[in-house]
């Protein structure tokens, strides 16, 4: 997501990653790698990052689908103070 409120705040709280702000990525079995890459908006000043991912967990012969997510990340795009 880009230009996201900042953190804390009521618009970084309640507003929801845009539709086409996200991708599924998709693995190279060559480079044994993940990859998306979405459009970004030519004047955005910082990027977040994170990444969910589904997993099937096995616990007493059952199986229990879960989610795992990488650390939340933000980038500044433009030399902006923080």
């Amino acid at each position: 997501m880009f230009d996201r409120p900042i953190d804390g705040s009521p618009g970084y709280l309640s507003r929801l990653i845009p539709d086409d702000q996200s991708i599924e990525m998709k693995f190279d079995s060559t480079t044994k790698t993940w990859h998306a890459s979405i459009p970004l908006d030519p004047k955005a000043s910082r990027i977040d990052f994170f990444s969910n991912h589904r997993k099937v967990i096995r616990y007493g012969g059952s199986r229990h689908a879960t989610y795992v997510s990488s650390p939340y990340t933000r980038a500044t795009l433009r030399g902006e103070k923080q």
